[in-house]
């Protein structure tokens, strides 16, 4: 079923017009669908839907997914591990920055890493991404000291915030429009999967040493990522006469450096005001007034394309001129914050309330796992059936909210078989 046939948000069909009716407007470094090319082991090239089923294929999906489950599992898996790992080195004043880092890194890089994969070759800079990300964890399971820890961890989320963008461009690139949803929600099981299996991990690894919740990502990435070198095929938007310089020359650096700087002084802020630090302290302050001067700058560099072109600004500020990609942003943005905050904080509350162990508090989390990975995989199938999307964002919103608000009402003596409903909503 093609997107022209799929009824709109507002029961309208989708048209080729645009996004009013529910598709995104074409972008010029929006990767081309180059179809299947699969020629790892020198079989025919990919052109059929009946491929699919060859071993290649199949091959290839747990290779890329394989992917997104560390980055997801390294997501959380400091979870259960903070204590253990604070304690260790003697740094509880440090304590939040294995959680604060790994996200910062991530959230920095995914619009940089979305430019590059444009200009370059998307699979070799997803398997450098994938080999820095291992790298990483190497010296996060070696770390001497909290210090190396932060390092890695703020690397890792740079790295596998790379990896993530590399694969919704890859699955993109080589699958069919129809089928495309599908795939996208597998990558959101995985995902799921992954983020509520971190803790759970995390804490069994607790009982003997932590340093293998982070080199289990070399074991998982020395198996598949030989694959995906062999398999996967190269995916380059430009001529290959294009060289380095000629890709790189039209890099937005000032936005870059502008966004990466906001990023961190806000994050820092909201992170650290009122624990470390109180909110009026002057550090606090200091953090919340030089970020928003380099946001100001950031916006200004943006909309007067200062040492840049429109075309190869950081922020793709001509989707702010669409409602529906905007109210799209909104929900998506509401709806991780909805999920990854319990995902995060109820082990840490099993642990710290209930006197749970590592493991049992991300035994817990099963509702959650179980749920939400369901719902993932259904409403992907669901959306390619019927081709609506607005009613999972109402459905799932209004849900998410009934279940953080009977999380927030929670008490000792609720604890156990009845906390399972407010994990399923």
């Amino acid at each position: 079923m093609s997107s022209a046939s799929h009824p709109g948000p507002g029961g309208e069909k989708n048209t080729e017009s645009g996004l009013e009716n529910g598709a995104l407007p074409p972008s010029d470094s929006a990767p081309q669908r180059v179809g299947r090319q699969i020629r790892g082991f020198k079989l025919p090239h990919w052109n059929t839907s009946a491929d699919r089923r060859t071993t290649q294929w199949f091959m290839l999906l747990f290779s890329i997914y394989s992917s997104m489950f560390i980055f997801a599992l390294d997501n959380t898996i400091t979870a259960n591990l903070v204590p253990v790992i604070s304690n260790q080195f003697d740094a509880v004043d440090l304590l939040p920055w294995l959680s604060v880092g790994f996200m910062l890194g991530g959230y920095v890089a995914l619009l940089p890493m979305g430019k590059l994969y444009a200009k370059f070759d998307a699979k070799w800079l997803y398997v450098i991404n994938i080999v820095l990300f291992l790298g990483f964890s190497a010296l996060c399971g070696a770390a001497p000291n909290m210090s190396a820890m932060i390092v890695g961890r703020v690397f890792l989320g740079v790295s596998g915030a790379a990896m993530y963008c590399g694969i919704m461009i890859l699955v993109a690139i080589h699958t069919e429009e129809q089928e495309r949803p599908a795939y996208f929600s597998i990558t959101a099981v995985i995902w799921s999967v992954g983020t509520v299996l971190g803790p759970i991990i995390g804490g069994a690894f607790a009982l003997v040493t932590w340093r293998w919740a982070f080199y289990i990502n070399l074991i998982i990435g020395g198996v598949f990522t030989p694959i995906t070198f062999v398999i996967l095929p190269s995916s380059d938007q430009l001529p290959k006469s294009v060289d380095f310089l000629q890709r790189i020359k039209n890099f937005d650096l000032v936005g870059t450096i502008f966004l990466v700087a906001f990023s961190i002084c806000l994050v820092m802020a909201i992170n650290f005001g009122g624990v470390p630090y109180a909110w009026n302290s002057g550090s606090i302050i200091a953090l919340f007034v030089v970020g928003t001067a380099f946001a100001t700058a950031f916006g200004l560099q943006q909309k007067l394309s200062w040492l840049t072109t429109s075309d190869n600004r950081i922020f793709p500020a001509p989707l702010l001129r669409h409602k529906e990609a905007v109210l799209l942003a909104i929900s998506i943005t509401a709806s991780n914050a909805g999920s990854f905050i319990p995902i995060y904080y109820i082990p840490v509350y099993f642990q710290s309330s209930m006197g749970d162990s590592p493991l049992m508090a991300g035994v817990h989390l099963i509702p959650l796992i179980v749920i939400s990975s369901f719902f993932n995989l259904s409403q992907g199938f669901l959306m390619i059936r019927f081709g609506y999307y607005w009613p999972w964002f109402l459905g799932g919103g209004a849900l998410l909210l009934a279940g953080n608000v009977m999380l927030c009402t929670q008490t000792f003596d609720l604890m156990g078989p009845k906390d399972v409903p407010r994990q399923i909503c």
